[in-house]
């Protein structure tokens, strides 16, 4: 007999991001969300960067502060859209 087999599995399924979390991180902290902020955050959601979702981390992370957006909230901002 098994100790654990009565034992219910209970797991919890991982959170899951995407670009709306970005764009709202963003808006929390003061920026206005227009086209370009909405495309930076759905830069890492889509993954169309040669370098996969590394590289589109680092050209939603470039694009964010290009707009002028402080390195440390778009850093945030972008891992939110994971």
């Amino acid at each position: 007999m098994l100790a654990g087999a009565a034992l219910p599995l209970v797991a919890t399924a991982p959170a899951h991001a995407d670009p709306k979390h970005c764009a709202s991180y963003l808006h929390a902290h003061g920026y206005v969300i227009g086209p370009k902020v909405a495309g930076a955050c759905a830069m890492v959601a889509m993954e169309h960067t040669p370098g996969g979702k590394a590289g589109a981390m680092t050209d939603c992370n470039l694009y964010l502060f290009t707009l002028g957006v402080k390195g440390d909230e778009a850093s945030t901002a972008c891992q939110l859209s994971l």
